[in-house]
């Protein structure tokens, strides 16, 4: 066997720890004093031998933090990999697994038993061989080492090794018989007397070992007996518990199966149950939720249909009767309400117009508007006036010309005299100036503006006599007169302001045109409207002779009842067809609605028969009755899928049935008896291990002690 990994998950200070990668030739522990290299070994020593005590409270490694003891130990045996995992809480749990990861092979449960893969190495042996502690390592002589060579030689079984304290103990014997103590060499005598003495102790020697090996071999013999009897009883308690572990399964599913055909009962009394009645009623209710929202809407379409197959009334076939009338008329209806508004917008557009014409005369004319004055307006010839007012303007604007000439002489002339009197004078002065100073300079230019300005001022006084004796032409002109006159006869009687007949301006032939203008427009709308509500009056009369064949009273105008008798036409049509179109369907809808309601009844009758039949078998309670039928199925089908199961796994299960009819009292039935015969084949299984390690060690010390003379070849 080879260690390959170790998981502590809680064993003394470790938890949830891990060493793996063990599987070399040497593995060496390092750490100082407290790491836990004892507590490793303690866990290596449980994992292969059980718990020791087994009782968690006492268990000296118990975790501080109160954690479950407990770990896991890979390792190698042969060509088989395989893990033991090793748990306690109130009781001690194990398990071996054989194979790959436990996958492939065999699993059984060793609870607190010492792993077989130890052979005969017992708990003791192991500890004794493999735990040495810092105090036997501190030296290599004196009793430590002694107990060393003793713990490790003893356990090896091996007949070509000894203790080696044996052998120095032979050695030192020797050595006292052939040196006295001097060390200066014997006598014969002496000699001979020492050798008697020792050979007489070698004789005392030889009978004791001769004692010890009797008592040695009784020993052994007591210790085989003893094992014999154990091993019988091992095979005997392995016989019962592998019978047991054979049958119990198999009765325990008969058991099982019994107990649940117990349960299921008689069910040929849910025969006429449905498989699952719960499904079965919620089917039957979807079922009718569903049968009822359709039966609601059927019965709304006969109700609509039935309501569409009356909605055509007499009126509405009078309406049908002069439909292609009242289409005809509709037909010009557009053109009608186009004259009408023709109309509407010809008397729009002339109040439009009369406001104008009323906005011109204002500016034309004085006082208010009236017939006669439209007759002197409509009299006047634009081209005539605004010949005669251009005459006027032009005859007007010659003499205001004239006296505009006239009047910038005379302004001339009389402003220039005081300018050049006021040179001369400067001009003086300044050629004083120069000839008192004898500058020429000074006075000879002095002296000739003087001279220049005595020029202008000799012309500027002839100018002005010349104009004071020019006579001024007269205020009025004959021809301004005679253009107004001319402007006057023209406007005639028309109230005209005396302003504007004494001063024509140029505006007023453009007013006077303007009002004719909008008095032409006027007589054009008037003449155009008047032909409209001609054709629109001879259309109103064919529509209320239209309307009175009909019978209908026009409360409005004849043009509106007729597009409301179209609208209503229009709605009688649609009526008729719905009417035609419920007629053909009612017949289908009144079947369908009694298929529905016969299946409603069906349905209701089927709910109600389900519910009383579960209600029997519940006590009343439909829902009880439910349950009732499906643990009681349940069982039977449960207690069939097992005893298939069995036959399927068991072919010989008839008598296996019948070995547990006739040993049921002989098997141990409960899992404490069970755990008893595994604890009994443990409590065995660690005998015969000491007892082969007590024969084991009682041959090494025969060996050892028939090694040594015996009696008679000292005595020889």
């Amino acid at each position: 066997m080879r260690i390959t990994e170790l998981h502590i998950a809680g064993f003394g200070q470790f938890e949830d720890y891990t060493i793996d990668d063990l599987d070399h030739p040497l593995v060496v522990f390092l750490g100082p004093n407290e790491a836990g290299k004892s507590t490793i070994f303690q866990f290596l020593v449980t994992m292969l031998y059980g718990f020791s005590p087994a009782d968690r409270d006492r268990h000296p490694y118990r975790p501080l933090d109160g954690a479950t003891l407990a770990g896991r130990m890979e390792f190698r045996s042969g060509n088989s990999r395989c893990s033991v995992k090793r748990r306690l809480k109130s009781t001690p749990a194990g398990e071996l697994s054989i194979g790959s990861d436990g996958l492939f092979g065999s699993r059984e449960s060793i609870r607190n038993r010492v792993l077989r893969m130890t052979g005969d190495v017992s708990r003791d042996v192991f500890e004794s061989i493999y735990a040495l502690t810092l105090q036997d390592m501190a030296g290599v002589s004196g009793r430590a080492w002694n107990s060393i060579q003793d713990r490790l030689l003893g356990g090896l079984n091996l007949d070509t090794l000894r203790v080696a304290r044996e052998v120095v103990e032979e050695l030192e014997a020797e050595a006292k018989h052939l040196w006295r103590p001097d060390r200066r060499g014997k006598t014969r005598a002496q000699e001979i007397r020492g050798r008697l003495r020792a050979l007489r102790a070698d004789v005392h020697d030889a009978r004791e070992r001769d004692n010890t090996v009797r008592r040695l071999h009784d020993e052994i013999a007591a210790v085989r007996i003893s094992m014999a009897e154990a091993e019988q009883r091992a095979r005997e308690v392995r016989r019962l518990r592998d019978r047991a572990a054979r049958l119990l399964p198999v009765k325990a599913r008969l058991d099982r199966i019994e107990l649940l055909s117990n349960s299921a009962g008689d069910l040929s009394e849910f025969d006429c149950i449905p498989s699952s009645p719960k499904e079965k009623l919620n089917q039957y209710a979807e079922e009718i939720e569903r049968v009822d929202a359709e039966l609601e809407e059927v019965r709304e379409s006969v109700r609509s249909r039935e309501a569409a197959a009356e909605s055509f009334t007499e009126d509405d076939r009078r309406l049908e009767a002069a439909a292609a009338e009242i289409r005809a008329w509709h037909a010009r209806a557009a053109l009608f309400t186009q004259r009408r508004l023709r109309i509407d917008e010809s008397e729009r557009k002339l109040h439009r117009l009369r406001i104008r014409r009323d906005e011109i005369a204002g500016r034309l004319i004085t006082g208010d508007w009236s017939t006669q004055v439209e007759k002197l307006v409509r009299s006047i010839s634009v081209n005539e006036l605004r010949e005669a007012v251009r005459r006027f303007h032009r005859a007007r604007d010659e003499m205001e010309l004239a006296r505009a000439r006239l009047e910038g002489v005379g302004v001339r002339v009389a402003g220039r005299p005081g300018v050049w009197w006021a040179a001369v004078i400067l001009g003086l002065i300044l050629a004083l100036a120069g000839l008192l100073l004898a500058e020429p300079a000074v006075w000879g230019p002095a002296l000739a503006t003087t001279a220049v300005a005595v020029g202008f001022l000799a012309q500027s006084l002839s100018l002005r006599k010349a104009a004071l004796t020019t006579s001024a032409p007269a205020n009025g002109s004959e021809v301004t007169r005679k253009a107004a006159d001319h402007v006057r006869r023209l406007l005639g009687e028309m109230p005209v302001s005396a302003f504007r007949r004494e001063n024509p301006d140029s505006d007023l032939p453009v007013d006077l045109h303007a009002l004719q203008t909008v008095l032409a427009e006027i007589d054009t709308e008037e003449e155009a409207a008047k032909a409209v509500r001609s054709v629109l009056e001879k259309d109103e009369h064919e529509a209320a002779h239209l309307l009175g064949q009909l019978g209908v009273k026009a409360s409005g105008s004849p043009d509106a009842e007729l597009d409301r008798l179209f609208r209503d036409l229009a709605v009688a049509e649609k009526r008729k067809a719905a009417s035609d179109e419920a007629s053909r369907h009612l017949p289908a809808d009144r079947k369908r609605l009694g298929e529905l309601e016969a299946r409603q009844e069906e349905l209701h009758r089927s709910t109600s028969g389900l519910r009383a039949r579960l209600a029997e078998v519940g006590a009343g309670d439909y829902l009880r009755g439910i349950q009732v039928v499906t643990e009681r199925r349940a069982a039977a089908q449960r207690a069939e899928s097992i005893r298939e199961e069995l036959e399927a796994g068991y072919p010989d299960l008839e008598s296996i049935r019948a070995e547990l009819h006739d040993d049921s009292d002989s098997l141990p039935l409960s899992s404490e008896e069970i755990a008893q015969l595994e604890d009994e084949l443990e409590n065995i299984a660690r005998t015969l291990r000491d007892g082969h390690a007590s024969i084991a060690s009682n041959e090494t010390r025969i060996r050892s002690l028939l090694e040594q003379p015996a009696v008679s070849e000292l005595e020889s």
